[in-house]
């Protein structure tokens, strides 16, 4: 965890083609047992990153709390779930293969 409660998330990516490439990371969040209504997933941050052929390199996301929250009009304010939320990253949001992992809010 970060300052505010903040987190940062790290993804490895390899350069496997044979010319220096640039790819955007594209950090996802997902609450599957959510009981209010929300998106499957929601973009959380992205970060670009660039490698040399062969070459593997961290694209670290910083995500801030704020994007684990929700308006609750019974409650009159902002209110996270608690629970795991889903942390998925790909370079797209249709991507097949994610990597992902979770995070639970700090109570």
């Amino acid at each position: 965890m970060l300052e505010s409660g903040a987190f940062a998330v790290a993804v490895q990516v390899r350069n496997t083609g044979g010319r220096r490439g640039r790819e955007v990371v594209q950090v996802y969040l997902a609450n599957p047992a959510s009981k209010v209504e929300r998106p499957q997933r929601w973009l959380a941050g992205y970060a670009s990153v660039e490698a040399d052929p062969g070459e593997q390199v961290t694209a670290t996301v910083r995500i801030p709390a704020r994007l684990l929250r929700h308006w609750s009009g019974s409650d009159r304010g902002w209110c996270v779930e608690p629970g795991p939320y889903s942390v998925l990253a790909g370079p797209s949001a249709d991507w097949g293969e994610r990597s992902g992992g979770e995070c639970s809010p700090a109570k």
